[in-house]
């Protein structure tokens, strides 16, 4: 089952705060701890760390986060899907700063129409604004929120054309500041280098299917250090590999199709790394989040496998990341909150 954007009926509130002078980048697997990652265990009972499980529009709840991003601080960016908006929340916080929108929906450049992915890098906010069809830029630097934004990708209309995304539901930048769209209706991933006004495909772009050379529905994305992008391919119910430059990809989980087994998924949703080279994969209709290692045929359950509002449940987990300290932090998007799950042994000793 593909998970799609729901669209209630919003109460939106403006909230403008101070802006901070720096805002470090982070790309979710650097750590001054070391993670032996095989045999690590997250604790089961999450702490909820932004909103507060009802779905609204105050600076204290959340209307389905499809995104977060966890910054040098510490403190979180979340892309506030149905709330139009970009919200902030410090760590130990009991309510969020709105950083861009929750001015309803609209084109302007203080607003979003269902952002549903958020990435800083050297100080700059970038934000996929969904039915936009555009990638907004917005300087943290600046003097106080909410931030104007300058449209970086979307001049072009929207579309299937290289200079143009259609509905998107991920983006990620990468150390050298290269820009990657998951490009979920036109089933493909995008690459947009500094400055450049068209993309290029670098993964999918060939229909929808299930081809190894096809996407279908991607959904989270994630680059390493060698430039090979890892796509939640979710209508495929598999994650793909693609090594730079190559023009198919290599399913790394989801080996046997759709269900629940640990060597199968449904529908994931968000994909990502940590410094051995593991991934963890936000297993959305299964309620779950995957680890699996490198060449593995099969995962290990470590966080969640079951459907509620429970602090040890799951309810369409849209985006996994990691804190500095390996600690899991969770868009439990259909209970409006984001969740805590705590690194409790690192398995080196």
């Amino acid at each position: 089952m593909l998970v799609t954007i729901p669209q209630p009926t919003l109460s939106n509130t403006e909230t403008t705060a101070t802006a901070m002078s720096s805002r470090s980048d982070k790309l979710g697997n650097s750590s001054l701890r070391t993670l032996c990652s095989a045999t690590a265990v997250w604790n089961q009972t999450a702490v909820t760390i932004a909103g507060n499980g009802s779905r609204g529009g105050s600076v204290k709840q959340l209307c389905n986060p499809f995104d977060v991003f966890v910054d040098s601080n510490g403190s979180i960016l979340i892309a506030d899907t149905t709330n139009m908006r970009v919200i902030q929340w410090d760590p130990n916080a009991v309510s969020g700063v709105v950083v861009v929108g929750d001015l309803g929906p609209g084109n302007l450049s203080n607003q979003l129409y269902y952002p549903t992915s958020v990435f800083i890098y050297n100080d700059s906010l970038y934000v996929l604004d969904y039915f936009n069809f555009r990638v907004q830029k917005y300087q943290l630097n600046e003097s106080s929120y909410p931030l104007n934004g300058t449209t970086i990708v979307g001049l072009f209309g929207h579309g299937s054309n290289n200079n143009q995304i259609s509905n998107s539901f991920a983006l990620f930048v990468d150390s050298a500041g290269n820009l990657y769209i998951s490009d979920g209706y036109n089933h493909r991933v995008m690459l947009w280098t500094q400055g450049a006004t068209t993309g290029v495909v670098v993964a999918g772009g060939h229909g929808y299917g299930n081809m190894t050379s096809q996407l279908f529905y991607p959904y989270g994305i994630y680059v390493d250090e060698t430039s090979s992008i890892f796509v939640s391919d979710c209508g495929n119910d598999r994650v793909m590999k693609w090594l730079k430059g190559s023009n198919t990809g290599i399913i790394v989980a989801g080996l046997n199709g759709s269900g629940s087994g640990n060597a199968q998924l449904l529908c994931p949703l968000s994909v990502i790394l940590d410094e051995n080279g593991y991934m963890y994969i936000a297993d959305s209709n299964n309620y779950r989040i995957q680890q699996q290692l490198p060449g593995a045929q099969e995962g290990r359950t470590i966080i969640g496998g079951s459907f509620g509002l429970g602090s040890n449940q799951l309810s369409y987990v849209e985006a996994i990341k990691f804190d500095s300290d390996w600690n899991l932090i969770v868009a439990d998007t259909a209970n409006h909150r984001i969740q805590k799950f705590n690194l409790i042994s690192n398995g080196c000793d």
